[in-house]
């Protein structure tokens, strides 16, 4: 049964992008690419548990807004602004898929008893 890391591999893409210096255009393109696919994966993902899909889904719209402040595309806040929020990914990321992977457990269980 695999766990689903589709966060974590965005979050871990947004760190490793920030440890290189390319262009204030490839941040701003990486920052909307991370943080539409985040939010749309997250806001559309079928689970009971809402906090994590909400601020998951707040991290890729935040993503998104940086993606057009000027401020944000250069050093050193690109490289804070995407360390900050990859890290949170990979948390948030983990998190909910830990809750996931739990809840596919359970259902596992309960149909191999019954």
């Amino acid at each position: 049964m695999k766990k689903p890391v589709f966060f974590e591999v965005l979050g871990i893409w947004l760190i490793l992008a920030t440890a290189t210096n390319f262009s204030s255009s490839f941040v701003m393109y990486n920052y909307l690419f991370v943080g539409m696919l985040a939010t749309i994966t997250a806001i559309t993902f079928r689970n009971n548990d809402g906090f994590y899909r909400m601020v998951i889904s707040g991290i890729g719209l935040w993503l998104l807004v940086a993606a057009y402040i000027p401020k944000f595309l250069l050093m050193p806040y690109s490289v804070a602004n995407g360390i900050i929020s990859g890290a949170a990914l990979l948390y948030f990321g983990y998190k909910f898929s830990s809750k996931i992977n739990k809840k596919i457990l359970v259902n596992y269980s309960n149909q191999r008893k019954g």
